[in-house]
């Protein structure tokens, strides 16, 4: 962390600002702590407010400053919930979900709006071209770094799996508008390929040590493949694979049900094994890392079949 810090996020000579999402626990919290070590203001923002402000306190004990906020996340709206227990969850509307919230964000005295969303591309651009007072989307969801500027707002994406870290410089001045008092602002974004960085002389020795324990108890072999297998993304999402039918097929004869069906989406290895290759413990965590549960439901499943194809 204090290489990438280092590296990507401080300049010497200047105070560094830093919105930091997550920040009531864990990484998030830790980053917090860091950048009040080294002099920095802090936006600590997470879902609960209370934990962000609990985080602002430590980061003002380490010599720090800042503000706490809550956030509200958009998330796409067609999010299944059906298997949540009731009145657990609820997905509201991204774009009402917005003007709502930064109608109340304005009540309270925001200048500057800030949206972290979990939307594609087109769902961002559409939020940035009709919610008034939104200022910048930091998003998610596609797995490329995006950068797009819509009715004068820029959304900015930085990719999947920390291949990039995407930085975004506000330039802010208090201005008269209208003979009113008004903020306006002016983004400069960079993109930095997370390569080359050296690992944390106190850091290393752990990850190695859990590495060589982990290795040791998911270098157990499952099984050797007859078939070459392809688990990439854009192979398991859009059509029948052999590994997905391996997947299928497993669940099947553990519940001994008639048919199984799993989601493409959760097979997340993106590679190939040629065949012959011996599939270890650690191969099958990496193609389904997700703590799923497998669930027999017993029913007629000829209306699914002729409304999922039509008939």
């Amino acid at each position: 962390m204090q290489a990438l810090l280092q590296r990507y996020v401080m300049k010497p000579g200047k105070t560094t600002r830093a919105l930091v999402t997550g920040a009531g626990s864990g990484l998030g919290r830790e980053l917090c702590l860091e950048l009040a070590r080294r002099g920095g203001r802090i936006l600590a923002v997470d879902w609960s407010e209370q934990r962000a402000r609990e985080t602002l306190d430590l980061v003002r004990q380490a010599g720090g400053s800042g503000d706490a906020v809550c956030q509200v996340g958009l998330a796409p709206g067609t999010c299944g919930c059906q298997y949540l227990r009731p009145r657990t969850l609820s997905f509201a509307d991204p774009l009402a979900t917005a003007e709502s919230a930064v109608r109340q964000l304005k009540d309270q005295g925001a200048d500057l709006v800030i949206a972290l969303t979990h939307l594609d591309i087109a769902e961002d651009r559409a939020i940035a071209a009709k919610v008034k007072g939104l200022d910048l989307l930091l998003g998610g969801h596609d797995h490329d770094p995006i950068t797009f500027l819509e009715n004068g707002k820029l959304i900015l994406k930085a990719g999947s799996d920390a291949h990039w870290l995407a930085v975004v410089d506000l330039a802010v001045e208090r201005v008269e508008q209208g003979g009113k008092p008004a903020v306006r602002w002016t983004p400069s974004w960079r993109y930095v390929a997370n390569v080359n960085v050296p690992p944390h002389p106190q850091i290393k020795p752990i990850v190695d040590r859990w590495n060589e324990r982990l290795d040791k108890e998911l270098a157990v072999p499952i099984g050797e493949i007859a078939v070459p297998l392809d688990s990439r993304r854009d192979a398991v999402r859009t059509a029948e694979t052999a590994i997905g039918n391996l997947i299928a097929d497993a669940m099947r004869l553990a519940m001994n049900a008639d048919v199984a069906i799993t989601n493409g989406g959760g097979i997340r290895g993106d590679r190939t094994y040629p065949a012959g290759t011996v599939l270890t413990r650690k191969d099958i965590l990496t193609e389904l890392p997700f703590g799923n549960v497998t669930v027999l439901v017993e029913g007629n499943l000829f209306p699914l079949i002729c409304r999922c194809y039509r008939l």
